[in-house]
This record gives C-alpha cells, structure tokens and sequence, in this order.
C-alpha cells in the first residue's frame, strides 16, 4: 500500500466491519495471505487495490470465493513520513 503505508506501520482493524465499501480498506485474507488493500467495485464486481501507482507488480484483483474480509482498518501509525 506504499506510499500510504509502509512494512512496520501499525494498523488497527474492526473486525466487527467486514462487509466491503467503495474506496475503504480492509485487511484481506487472499488466497491464504493476508494482505491490506483498498476495496473498489467496478462494473458490479469487487476488486481489492493497491495504493502502489506501479499497477504491473500490484494490480488490482477480483475479490471473490478466495477472498475474505476480516475487517476495515479504521487506524494507521506511521513512522514514515
């Protein structure tokens, strides 16, 4: 999610918040990794998003049967500025 967030920062997640909202992010379970990415519904689907610009490395996803929610991160702190 660079450079919005870096390895290192601390996030705190509600779990009690796992259904998905345009332009919000979630820490995602993909595949069995777990990773925080930005939710975006587009043409009825939803994709999980990266920050990065470099959109060859971290393309955009469908977030469907192997994809779950475990909840919207509602804080970040950073040391990186």
């Amino acid at each position: 999610m660079e450079p919005k967030m870096y390895d290192g920062d601390l996030v705190i997640i509600n779990t009690e918040s796992s259904i998905p909202r345009d332009g919000r992010v979630f820490a995602v379970n993909y595949e069995g990794e777990m990773v925080i990415k930005r939710m975006k519904r587009d043409a009825g689907q939803w994709f999980i998003t990266s920050d990065n610009p470099d959109k060859v490395r971290f393309g955009d996803k469908v977030c469907a049967e192997s994809c779950f929610l475990l909840g919207e991160v509602v804080y970040l702190q950073t040391e990186t500025i």
